[in-house]
């Protein structure tokens, strides 16, 4: 960890980036998928706990408990679709123990990452209601709860909705945090949330341009999706995990390109199997 240091990248190696990140998609398309899924279902889970009690409470409070939920149960799933890109990088078999371990190391990382990312991104939700006259909050919690409860038997497009919100506001919220290359730090090098912060840090600043470009690019690609064509977030959670794994490769390891595509090795088939 000691001898861990970003390198300088130029603006030019985000479409490489993008390109890298999508590659990797294709390679565990299934997998990436159950892990989407996951979410969703978890998402949908999620719906319906609170559903039996949002007549009978503040709507705030209602999307209070179930976005804390969801801040934990996204982090974890990033998590897991980082640990997917490295596994479709290398070639390997993803083993579900090895997600859990990695989760298990940096559970108390991850679980900071979900309540700062929390609050930083409410803060942003909060004020882009609070500074615009002819928006009114607790009307729009109202309405978002009424939809999630007409919604629930089947809430798909909801959950479309504030997954592209979470995209959207989780990237703001690890930028103002300087944690957005913490995911991959935590995971790959057990570091604990401090050192990757500082590491995240100093990447910030010796990349300033290109970290400028690729906060732009993805704020208006994910809030053309939060506020257009939400069931884009299915295909943009596991593409913009990728970006943060292959983006965290090229500046921290110095690799830009993926790892050429192999056939999994006999050994490692059978050890897996076995």
């Amino acid at each position: 960890m000691a001898t861990l240091e970003p390198r300088r990248v130029a603006p030019q190696d985000i479409v490489s980036w993008v390109k890298e990140s999508v590659s990797l998609l294709f390679r565990r398309v299934p997998l990436y998928l159950s892990f989407v899924l996951l979410f969703f279902l978890l998402h949908y889970l999620g719906i319906k706990a609170v559903e039996p009690i949002a007549p009978y409470v503040s709507p705030v409070l209602v999307l209070a408990i179930l976005f804390t939920y969801l801040a934990v149960v996204f982090v974890f799933v990033i998590a897991g679709l980082i640990l997917v890109a490295y596994s479709a990088d290398h070639s390997r078999r993803y083993k579900f123990s090895e997600y859990i371990h990695g989760l298990l190391a940096g559970q108390t990382s991850l679980m900071k990452i979900a309540i700062f990312a929390l609050f930083i991104g409410s803060f942003y939700w909060v004020i882009s209601y609070t500074i615009n006259p002819n928006k009114d909050l607790m009307t729009y919690c109202e309405k978002l709860v009424t939809i999630m409860l007409a919604q629930s038997s089947l809430p798909i497009e909801i959950e479309t909705r504030i997954t592209a919100a979470f995209l959207y506001f989780c990237l703001l919220a690890t930028f103002s945090l300087r944690i957005f290359y913490s995911f991959p730090l935590i995971l790959f090098h057990e570091a604990n949330y401090n050192h990757a912060q500082a590491l995240t840090h100093r990447a910030i600043l010796i990349n300033i341009v290109p970290m400028t470009v690729v906060i732009l690019m993805w704020s208006m690609v994910l809030l053309g999706t939060m506020l257009g064509v939400s069931f884009l977030s299915v295909l943009l959670l596991p593409v913009f995990a990728n970006f943060i794994y292959v983006s965290y490769r090229h500046i921290f390891l110095g690799v830009a390109q993926n790892l050429p595509a192999r056939a999994l090795s006999h050994e490692e088939t059978a050890s897996a199997t076995g």
